[in-house]
């Protein structure tokens, strides 16, 4: 899971950062920022959604942290995220 913010209200990144660059589906980059120690990633961002970024809803500490709205990549999600289709949601193909 991930939430997105304008760049502009996200507080400047701390501390050691490795950082992996891959091609998306659509042909454009994404840059993802991850612990160098345990590899787990922290934030990304991706050429199409320019002044943006998406930070993994995992690193926030808040058990009430509110749902997915929408959900991408439904015809190849993995079955065990069956869970999450029983949540109202717009989806994405």
């Amino acid at each position: 899971m991930q939430a997105w913010y304008p760049e502009a209200q996200v507080r400047a990144v701390e501390g050691r950062a490795k950082q992996h660059v891959r091609t998306a589906d659509s042909g454009r980059t994404v840059t993802f920022q991850f612990c160098p120690d345990c590899g787990g990633t922290v934030f990304w961002r991706a050429e199409g959604a320019p002044g943006q970024i998406a930070v993994a809803v995992g690193t926030f500490a808040e058990p009430g942290f509110a749902p997915p709205r929408f959900s991408v990549h439904e015809r190849s999600r993995h079955a065990w995220t069956s869970a999450i289709g029983a949540l109202e949601m717009e989806r994405r193909a």
